[in-house]
């Protein structure tokens, strides 16, 4: 990805690493994140049906879930509330879903798995890649983390990739549906009709602006909770809203 490098030996975040983001969320939650949640999520919605008890989540990601990258922000903070807490995870800048196989040793055991994962498999030195390599590597990526329950998300827009992107999106919820993950697209907001940035949501084409990045964590955090609340009802995933 553009203007990182690719250094993939250590992950972005562990549970070592949550108290230095408890930090960064409380500070949020007490009003410093940039603006108020947007009025058209329906996170209150999520909240008045789901259980009291708190939900963990793990994620697996690449820079845009990479909440140490000081080049940009990431959505962990503002999907992360007093009910929904994050336990760790591995993120790396440029990671291929192949790099985040390589290092999920360090991800923890959790309620809900989160996983934003794929834009860097298709760039254009991989001319091997296939998208059903991709595909079968996220299947891995759920098999091996210990999990009760599975949100799989879309990718973000891409100014240079976006058809590519649009397609590779589709795929990732087709394999949801056959999966039984949940599935969320948090960047209609975001994205033009043909899979671009709209205007102002990006500064470099590829990676969301802050504000943006709180959007995507706030609907996020609303399928982690109905996640959960699928998990307490010992039924399937619970489709978060359009």
């Amino acid at each position: 990805m553009v203007g990182y490098s690719r250094d993939v030996a250590s992950p972005t975040f562990s549970r070592s690493g949550r108290l230095a983001l408890g930090a960064a969320v409380v500070a949020c939650l007490l009003g410093g994140c940039s603006q108020p949640p947007p009025a058209a999520v329906p996170v209150e919605r999520a909240l008045a049906h789901a259980s009291t008890s708190p939900v963990g989540f793990v994620a697996v990601g690449d820079s845009i879930t990479a909440w140490t990258n000081s080049a940009n922000t990431s959505w962990i903070a503002s999907a992360t509330s007093s009910r929904v807490i994050f336990e760790g995870g591995w993120a790396v800048p440029g990671a291929t879903t192949t790099d985040m196989l390589a290092g999920l040793s360090v991800v923890p055991e959790s309620d809900v798995l989160v996983i934003m994962a794929g834009t860097n498999d298709f760039l254009p030195e991989f001319v091997d890649w296939t998208i059903e390599d991709s595909m079968a590597r996220l299947l891995q990526i759920a098999d091996e983390v210990t999990a009760d329950r599975v949100v799989l998300s879309a990718i973000a827009p891409n100014d240079f990739r976006a058809a590519s992107t649009q397609t590779f999106n589709r795929s990732l919820r087709e394999l949801a549906a056959r999966e039984g993950w949940a599935w969320v697209d948090p960047w209609p907001t975001a994205r033009a009709a043909d899979g671009t940035y709209v205007a102002g949501s990006s500064q470099d084409g590829i990676h969301p602006t802050p504000e943006v990045e709180e959007r995507v964590g706030i609907q996020l955090r609303s399928a982690v909770l109905l996640a959960g609340l699928a998990r307490e009802r010992g039924g399937g995933q619970l489709e978060p809203s359009k």
